[in-house]
């Protein structure tokens, strides 16, 4: 759009790209401010992580503006109206979720086997770091097959 580098007629003489810019950036700007009142970000030293935590923001935004647009009479008088559809958000997010789960594990899959837990026994030192399954009837605690 801007090959040419033409300059402005103002005093400040400022290239006609960086005018164009100044006019169109404010979306952002607005879209910024609007995903750091409700955001799912969290301090982390990965950078993936990093950029899903801004893309769940950014989508959950867009669908509340996609959601305002499409029922105008919603929650009119609130103006919390935005961290009500968020709230709701969530609540549907998970129900799916779990609907997925138990559809999921309904189907034709093996499901896995439950593995015995094992762990030390209580009364054995601690040098025979060995592990067992059976319990103490009157404890409840693990304990080896000398007991």
């Amino acid at each position: 759009m801007h090959d040419s580098g033409q300059i402005s007629e103002t005093e400040k003489k400022k290239p006609q790209m960086i005018i164009d810019y100044d006019k169109t950036k404010s979306g952002v700007d607005i879209m910024d401010k609007l995903v750091r009142k409700y955001t799912v970000k969290r301090q982390t030293r990965r950078w993936p992580v990093t950029v899903f935590y801004n893309m769940i923001d950014i989508s959950a935004l867009n669908a509340y503006l996609i959601w305002c647009h499409l029922t105008k009479d919603w929650r009119i008088k609130k103006g919390y109206k935005r961290r009500e559809f968020l709230m709701q958000l969530r609540k549907e997010l998970v129900v799916t979720g779990r609907s997925t789960e138990k559809a999921s594990t309904s189907q034709s899959y093996p499901q896995e086997t439950q593995k015995l837990k094992r762990d030390r026994c209580w009364k054995c030192p601690r040098n025979l770091d060995r592990k067992y399954s059976k319990r103490c009837q009157n404890y409840n605690r693990f304990v080896c097959n000398v007991y």
